[in-house]
């Protein structure tokens, strides 16, 4: 079926949803899908042989069977999101963990398009409602939530560390290479700009172009030292690192 240009809001009572169904959304033209997976009831079905079915249903593969096995919570969790997300027929997958009182994880607010636009728009989103780059609230009000207010600060380390890393050696374009790998990972392309021009400004990074300048609109050639984030504070610690799709 195709649909007109739609954004559909999934939210199922319990967690008795179809990947299939998720996925012809996302196959049935210009659409994007924001999912509430209620990770808490998911984790409770692992460990019960009844709920075999639905959980087959729920990530449309058998796959999940090897998740109660892993007894670290923290792991378990990371394991059944990566899969979840795996699952989902779209090219940008990104998510925002919803945490209890106690702080452990209940739902998951997964956001899936094939738009590059759409996964632009929503990092935007969330960079401006959770600035800390945790990508986690709470569903009560408490002291951990005070970054809900504060002021956006650019994670400077973490977006050395991602461009030492992919580039680290090499000369690269802005445009063609340095942007495909920032709109994969959970960093906006503005966290870099003010890096690459200070970088630029110090003799860190050299651009091969106009040295010594930054101008994003030349989409300069950049040569990236294997050093780069030597001189910056500890980094920020984003929620997703270890988990986005192709970070």
């Amino acid at each position: 079926m195709h649909l007109p240009p739609s954004f559909a809001f999934i939210d199922p009572y319990g967690f008795k949803l179809s990947m299939q169904f998720m996925n012809r959304v996302l196959r049935a033209g210009k659409t994007e899908a924001l999912v509430n997976f209620m990770y808490r009831y998911v984790d409770m079905a692992l460990h019960r042989p009844d709920k075999a079915d639905i959980l087959d249903r729920l990530f449309g593969t058998s796959a999940w069977r090897h998740l109660p096995s892993i007894t670290d919570s923290q792991k378990r969790f990371d394991a059944t999101v990566k899969l979840f997300s795996d699952q989902l027929d779209a090219e940008h997958v990104s998510w925002v963990v919803m945490r209890g009182a106690s702080g452990t994880p209940k739902y998951v607010l997964f956001h899936a398009t094939n738009s590059l636009r759409g996964r632009q728009v929503m990092k935007q989103t969330m960079w401006r409602v959770l600035p800390d780059g945790s990508f986690t609230a709470y569903e009560r009000d408490r002291p951990d939530q005070g970054v809900l207010i504060s002021a956006t600060e650019t994670p400077d380390r973490q977006v050395a560390l991602l461009l030492e890393e992919r580039f680290g050696g090499k000369t690269v374009r802005l445009v063609e290479d340095i942007y495909p790998i920032v709109d994969a990972s959970p960093l906006r392309r503005v966290h870099i700009h003010p890096i690459l021009r200070e970088a630029i400004r110090q003799g860190t990074v050299r651009n091969l172009d106009q040295p010594g300048k930054f101008t994003i609109s030349r989409n300069p050639r950049l040569e990236i030292p294997r050093t780069l984030a030597d001189s910056l504070d500890e980094p920020t610690q984003l929620g997703q690192a270890s988990l986005f799709p192709n970070l």
